[in-house]
């Protein structure tokens, strides 16, 4: 990651954690989340730094655990792992065991929390996905779905926010409405979609959230 720390002093914290539209702890795990994405280690470590304040230090480092995890699901393990050396410090520290994995239990997860975040449009998108290569299909649904972005430790409607924040600096339009119409089936609100591309616009200005706004509002009105 980019050492960033010039821009990051370009931040100002204090106005963004005052907006309205999200709840505190909310915003900072977008833009912890954003910053993994975008690459940008100063941004991920000041936000986690900033998160200690908003609850129990061992239920923020389950959090930022989580976060790291769900890179893989977004950006791959290369950044998803490096985030976790940078957040060494912040993590929570139980101990786990690792049970035996039943794939098939596994798949049923990633099968239903697929279908809460599409909907009925769940069976053509996996048809599609099938068709370029069926072990893609699994790969999606058996790990991304069902052994990272069901577990527990973040709730779903947060998760979907974190993958908007993470998308927009990805910039891929498409599969942000995608995750912002999950958000939506999960609890959020059209309002909180928006604050979370302002927060990233604020964080990166040179973000193009204008296409982004326009995939979600073209859901909504």
């Amino acid at each position: 990651m980019s050492s960033g720390s010039a821009r990051d002093c370009t931040v100002d914290w204090d106005a963004l954690e005052a907006r309205s539209g999200l709840e505190r702890r909310t915003r900072l795990l977008t833009i912890a989340f954003a910053a993994l994405c975008h690459n940008d280690e100063s941004i991920l470590a000041a936000s986690a730094e900033r998160l200690q304040s908003c609850g129990d230090t061992a239920e923020v480092g389950r959090m930022l655990r989580e976060l790291c995890l769900q890179g893989i699901a977004y950006c791959g393990f290369p950044r998803a792992l490096h985030a976790m050396f940078v957040l060494g410090s912040f993590l929570d520290d139980d101990e786990r065991s690792s049970p035996p994995v039943d794939r098939e239990l596994r798949a049923q997860k990633g099968t239903t929390h697929f279908e809460s975040i599409y909907g009925d449009k769940s069976e053509v998108l996996r048809s599609k996905i099938r068709a370029l290569e069926p072990e893609f299909e699994s790969l999606v649904i058996e790990i991304a779905y069902g052994a990272i972005l069901s577990r527990d430790g973040i709730d779903a409607r947060t998760r979907e926010l974190l993958g908007v924040a993470g998308l927009s600096v990805l910039g891929h339009p498409a599969q942000l409405k995608s995750h912002a119409i999950g958000a939506l089936r999960h609890g959020a609100t059209t309002e909180e979609l928006l604050e979370v591309l302002d927060t990233v616009k604020r964080v990166w200005p040179d973000t193009d959230i204008a296409a982004l706004r326009a995939a979600i509002l073209a859901h909504v009105t």
